[in-house]
């Protein structure tokens, strides 16, 4: 199993989702391989494609008529066609119908409304592994996420108990920020 994702064996990534994070990746501008590797890295958190998968990809992609390539200072940089741009479009709003289906799902199964888990999982989403190194403090955060779900939809502990806690861990670290 593996320890990271706690998931059996070696397929985790699902078929199909490489080639969405291409698209999305070449969505933002024109990339070569080694780019759109790191900001597929930065965008999921946790993966970062092989090259021995990525370069197939693009070159099927290309094949496709998705993707065009030019050769820029000894590198293979990579940019949408019209044809890329108009599915990186469909695969844009599937995600983001998901991400709203996901939405409403937690909020039927937690005391949030949608508006207060999509609020939650904007502000998470800009905390980034790069701007706070590899501290633990996302880990740290998730597990902080995890548990105020757990307590107050699970074990019943008084959401407004649960609101206080919370409230004095901000305040403190408001005083510590201050400090500087």
């Amino acid at each position: 199993m593996d320890e990271k994702t706690g998931v059996e064996g070696k397929k985790f990534i699902p078929k199909g989702f490489l080639r969405a994070h291409i698209l999305a990746v070449l969505r933002e501008g024109d990339a070569h391989g080694y780019e759109i590797r790191n900001r597929i890295m930065r965008e999921t958190g946790f993966w970062k494609p092989s090259f021995g998968t990525l370069y197939p990809a693009l070159k099927s992609m290309e094949k496709e008529g998705l993707v065009v390539s030019r050769e820029e200072r000894g590198k293979k940089v990579y940019r949408l066609t019209q044809k890329g741009s108009e599915l990186a479009e469909k695969v844009s709003e599937i995600k983001r119908e998901l991400r709203e289906k996901m939405y409403e799902m937690i909020s039927v199964s937690t005391c949030l409304n949608v508006n207060e888990v999509r609020m939650l999982f904007e502000t998470f989403n800009n905390i980034s592994k790069e701007k706070l190194g590899d501290s633990g403090l996302i880990d740290e955060l998730n597990e902080l996420i995890k548990m105020v779900f757990i307590a107050v939809s699970e074990k019943n502990v008084d959401a407004e108990e649960v609101r206080k806690v919370l409230e004095n861990a901000r305040k403190k670290l408001e005083r510590m920020a201050e400090m500087d």
